[in-house]
Order: structure tokens, then sequence, then C-alpha cells
């Protein structure tokens, strides 16, 4: 299986991000992302989830929400979640699940995976950014984390308005489409132009669930 790969340029520290396709493999280059990153340096996605101060940020798959999505995107979305939820759980990286308050229970089988990190932490919100509550900052940085990957929904409400104060927090962040979704009056581009212009974009998950699948066999 081909390797989605994601080029580094010194060149393009500041906001750009200049997607592109190159023989059939999504690549990408993306601004300063953590102190290992060097001119030329080709990044997989297991090299991007094992440098190190990374937490995953599950947002709002409660059965309230989930629900109202666009029509197969929770078939879309959730099996790449719980492949990304399986990984942090190898690899004892930081799982933290928000969930709205008074809006249902994070879906059974995502919450189960979660639960089984080492450093999984529940928070229950009631604005549409996780960060104005104080706590999860607080375990953020108790963790060292300084990259945080966002999954969930609503992806141009709850997951953006979150991963713009994290920002403003001085995280680094990241996000797939094959993670993130919303409803029909939603942005149907999921916000994706905005990732790529302030984050960290991964095309795909995949290389994680052919490491777990390596694992099994």
């Amino acid at each position: 299986m081909a390797t989605v790969l994601i080029f580094f340029d010194l060149l393009c520290i500041k906001r750009s991000f200049l997607c592109q396709n190159l023989g059939g493999v999504a690549v990408g280059l993306f601004r300063k992302f953590g102190r290992n990153a060097v001119p030329g340096r080709k990044l997989s996605e297991i090299e991007v989830f094992n440098q190190g101060s990374i937490a995953v940020v599950l947002i709002d798959m409660q059965d309230e929400y989930v629900c109202k999505l666009r029509n197969g995107e929770s078939k879309r979305i959730i099996p790449n979640q719980v492949t990304v939820l399986k990984y942090c759980n190898k690899m004892n990286i930081p799982v933290i699940v928000l969930e709205y308050r008074g809006c249902g229970n994070t879906l059974t089988g995502l919450m189960k995976e979660a639960r089984k990190n080492r450093k999984f932490k529940l928070f229950i919100k009631d604005y549409n950014s996780g960060f104005r509550m104080p706590e999860l900052n607080e375990y953020l940085q108790e963790l060292g984390v300084k990259k945080i990957f966002f999954m969930g929904i609503n992806a141009d409400w709850c997951v953006k308005d979150t991963a713009e104060d994290a920002l403003k927090y001085g995280y680094e962040i990241m996000t797939s489409n094959e993670v993130i979704s919303g409803q029909d009056h939603h942005r149907r581009d999921n916000n994706v132009p905005w990732f790529v212009n302030n984050g960290c974009y991964l095309h795909s998950v995949s290389a994680l669930a052919t490491v777990l699948e390596h694992d099994r066999s």
C-alpha cells in the first residue's frame, strides 16, 4: 500500500500550504511542524503521529449529532476514527474526548476504544470550543502536548472552533477529511481549506491501519 507522504519545506513556514497529487499519492507542503523537521525531509503519517508530544481530540461524536450527518458520512468516518484510536492505544498517544452537554453519549464503539487509552480523558463542554474550559489546556500542558490531531463533528463548528483556539494557545493542529464531517446545511468541504492553511492536513490515515493489520498477522 502506498504510504502517504508529507513533504516539509522551510520556504513555507508561515501560513502557506500547497496540496498536490504526485503519481496518485496525495502529498502536501506544510508550514513548520516540530523541531525535528528538516528541509526535504519526507514524513509519512506514521512519522507524524510518532514524533511525540501529540494528542488526539475526538469531538462531539454523540448520538444526537451523528444521526444528523450527511447521508453515508458516519460509515465513512467512524471506521477511520476507530483506526486512529487503536493506533493511539498501541503507541500510548493521549486520547481526549469532548462531549457537548445534554446531547447524548459518544458512540459506544468509539468510547470503548478511547477508554482503553492510558491517558484517556473526557471533558463535557457547554460551548463549541473545548478550550473554553481551562481544564482542557491544563491537561494538555500536563501531558506536554504540542500538537493536536482533531477528529469529530461538526467540522465547521465545534471542530474548527476548538482548533482555532488551539492555535491561540500555541498548539500545532492537524486533521484529515477521513475523520471529520458535518450535516447537510454545513460546508461540504468540511473546512478542509482552513485546516490546509492553518495546520497540517493528512490526506489519509490508511497507513495506521496497515500497521495495526501487520501486528495482527
